[in-house]
């Protein structure tokens, strides 16, 4: 038993060390820092891409709570190895990382202002 236990433990202590970089970013450094912690932590949790997206966005949401207007916006993550988007985005609040071999992008977008002319209507 004692062998197996040794075996695991160099896979644990490997397991959230991810090597991380910037692609493109318009945030600030705290939420630079904050992205690359929750995809970080992500990944450690999840195999599964949407599964790890679904997390960024949970965890960023904590972070950075909407007031709960239409107005505010909310953040977005999409994750994978190969995509191609076109993303609006709030001023500052854009993060495209890669972590390991896998593209995060983290933005946060307002509704449009024709859904919220809609809702009042």
């Amino acid at each position: 038993m004692a062998v197996d236990e040794e075996a695991a433990a160099p896979e644990a202590a490997v397991k959230g060390i991810h090597k991380v970089a910037i692609v493109l970013s318009y945030m600030d450094d705290e939420h630079e820092k904050a992205a690359i912690e929750v995809a970080c932590s992500a990944f450690d949790k999840h195999s599964q891409y949407k599964d790890v997206a679904q997390s960024i966005k949970k965890d960023y949401d904590k972070r950075y709570p909407s007031s709960g207007k239409a107005t505010d916006g909310v953040y977005h993550a999409v994750v994978g190895k190969h995509f191609g988007g076109s993303f609006s985005h709030e001023t500052s609040f854009y993060i495209h990382l890669k972590v390991d071999l896998h593209n995060v992008i983290v933005y946060k977008s307002k509704d449009s202002p024709f859904d919220v002319d809609q809702a009042t209507a």
